[in-house]
């Protein structure tokens, strides 16, 4: 992937991962970060796709009861 003139080798990314996806972000649709998960070098790596948008991935309480308690583990 190039961003600039910069090519970026996401196998070289071996820092943790956690992908969160918002199953109906009209920002980031969830088909456009979902393989990130699975091309980064990382061993430790995870995604959660939580079924909100992009705002609500942030200040819903749904997504406060539900997933931040699960990001935390």
């Amino acid at each position: 992937m190039k961003i600039g003139h910069h090519l970026i080798d996401f196998n070289q990314i071996t820092m943790p991962v956690l992908n969160i996806l918002g199953l109906y972000d009209d920002i980031i649709p969830p088909q456009s970060s979902r393989h990130i998960t699975s091309v980064v070098g990382s061993k430790d790596k995870k995604s959660i796709e939580f079924p909100t948008g992009h705002v609500g991935l942030c200040i819903s309480q749904k997504a406060h009861e539900q997933l931040w308690s699960e990001v935390k583990n």
